[in-house]
C-alpha cells in the first residue's frame, strides 16, 4: 500500500520543495562531517601519543556516523530528523563557544548548523498530510 504523498498548503510552486530541503540538510550534515574528519585527521598528527590518536579515532568515528546521517538525509528518511536537529543544535553551540574564545570567523561557520536544522524543521512546519483537517 502506497504511503500518502505530503503537500504543501497553499501555493505548491512556493519557496522550496521538500525534496531540495532534504538535500540541504544533507549537504549540511556533509560539510560538518568532511570538517570533523579534517580535525580528527589533523588531531592524530598532534603530537601527544596515544592520547591524539584515540581522539582523532572518535573524531573519525563521529564523523563517520555524520556521513550516515547526511546519506539518510539525502535519502528523505525522515525519522532521523530529531538526530540531525539535535546535533546541529549541539555543532551551533560549539562553533559559537569557539568563535567567543578564538577568532570571529567561527561565527561564519555557524550557518552550516543553523542551515542542518531550519530546513530539517522546515517540512515539518509547513508541509500538512493530505488527510488533515487544518485548514
Amino acid at each position: 500500500m502506497d504511503s500518502p504523498k505530503l503537500e504543501v498548503p497553499g501555493n505548491s510552486k512556493g519557496f522550496l520543495s521538500l525534496r531540495s530541503a532534504r538535500q540541504i540538510v544533507a549537504i549540511a550534515v556533509c560539510v560538518t562531517a568532511l570538517g570533523l574528519l579534517g580535525v580528527g585527521i589533523a588531531s592524530a598528527f598532534g603530537g601527544h601519543g596515544t592520547f591524539s590518536v584515540g581522539i582523532a579515532l572518535a573524531l573519525v568515528a563521529y564523523a563517520l556516523f555524520n556521513l550516515w546521517l547526511a546519506f539518510l538525509a539525502w535519502r528523505g528518511r525522515t525519522w532521523m530528523s530529531g538526530i540531525v536537529i539535535t546535533l546541529g543544535l549541539v555543532h551551533l553551540a560549539a562553533l559559537i563557544s569557539l568563535a567567543a574564545d578564538s577568532h570571529w570567523s567561527f561565527a561564519l561557520l555557524s550557518v552550516v548548523p543553523i542551515c542542518q536544522v531550519f530546513f530539517s524543521i522546515w517540512p515539518s512546519r509547513f508541509v500538512r498530510h493530505p488527510d488533515s483537517r487544518e485548514p
